[in-house]
């Protein structure tokens, strides 16, 4: 079970040190190879533990897909901190409600969700410690670039992971006019990626490719399953913004 709960971290590492220049995500003319992509994990990781998060602490990522999303992603799962993964194309009414309900300490916001955390913003806790990835300043917002964590190490940070252990959370319609929170722990997704290898299995789909497109949000438990999916194998995932079916085509 052990090996099964750090398979991610564990392929990625392993990339980084055998196929460093392979990439590893890709969105538009940007790369990031399997040795940047590690390298950049475990300095966010430690960034967020000298910044006082802890196992178990939750934060959010409101935001458009993109490469920084999936490397705080990846580092926050490094280090047990819980994933509240919020859609950005969600009104202030609804991000308001869903950011209170999540606990979450930190909120990382894209550009496609700046507008409604403005405008949510008097209604959200004013412990919240909200980080633009956008490079967008916004009152006493803070910036979170390469700055903030490119003095960190980027040697392992110490982190047991369990099966049981919460990993992300995601909001679902429901079946009222309220929004319902899900979350999933290590079990869960290793038990997706099964299901998703048996499902090809079955249906004889090709499953040798090494380049991998993803356009479903990451915000989705579908979109968040792809993504990590593809790393855990190694791959090169191809990570759209948003879902567009002729950007898509152009790319197969």
């Amino acid at each position: 079970m052990k090996q099964d709960v750090n398979r991610l971290n564990h392929t990625i590492r392993i990339m980084a040190q055998t196929r460093p220049d392979t990439v590893a995500i890709q969105q538009d003319s940007r790369c990031i190879s399997y040795a940047q992509l590690y390298k950049n994990i475990n300095q966010i990781a430690h960034y967020m533990l000298e910044e006082g998060l802890e196992k178990g602490d939750r934060v959010g990522i409101v935001s458009e897909n993109n490469p920084d999303i999936l490397i705080l992603t990846l580092a926050a799962l490094r280090i047990g901190v819980v994933l509240c993964l919020f859609n950005s194309r969600l009104g202030p009414n609804d991000l308001t409600y869903v950011v209170n309900q999540s606990d979450a300490r930190w909120l990382f916001v894209g550009e496609s969700a700046r507008q409604a955390v403005v405008v949510s913003l008097p209604n959200l806790s004013p412990s919240l410690k909200l980080l633009s990835i956008s490079g967008l300043e916004e009152g006493a917002w803070q910036i979170f670039s390469t700055s903030c964590y490119q003095r960190c190490t980027d040697k392992d940070p110490k982190h047991k992971a369990v099966s049981n252990d919460d990993i992300v959370h995601f909001n679902t319609s429901g079946t009222t006019d309220l929004p319902k929170a899900v979350v999933h722990n290590w079990r869960s997704l290793n038990a997706s990626f099964k299901i998703n290898r048996d499902t090809r299995k079955d249906r004889n789909i090709d499953t040798s490719h090494s380049v991998i497109l993803v356009a479903s949000p990451l915000c989705a438990t579908s979109g968040f399953r792809q993504a990590m999916e593809v790393l855990s194998k190694g791959y090169t995932l191809i990570l759209h913004k948003a879902f567009e079916p002729e950007k898509i085509y152009r790319d197969i």
